[in-house]
């Protein structure tokens, strides 16, 4: 659930990103085209998720700390 607020949250803060979701579910109706946005947000979730943690992990490393 966290990655699809988090990715419906940075697609609407992103014009360009919410135009092209607009754009791929402008043909769909209903159930079909809730689906697709809630795909779309989960993948934009998991990109920005797992562009976060390789960024830290960079930076751990970099840092020379173990973590947990």
């Amino acid at each position: 659930a966290m990655f699809l607020v988090g990715g419906g949250i940075i697609a609407h803060g992103l014009p360009w990103l919410h135009h092209l979701l607009e754009g791929w579910t402008h043909g769909m109706a209903g159930w079909g085209a809730t689906l697709a946005g809630m795909a779309f947000n989960a993948g934009v979730g998991l990109v920005a998720g797992a562009a976060l943690v390789a960024v830290f992990s960079l930076v751990q490393r970099l840092r020379g700390g173990k973590g947990h």
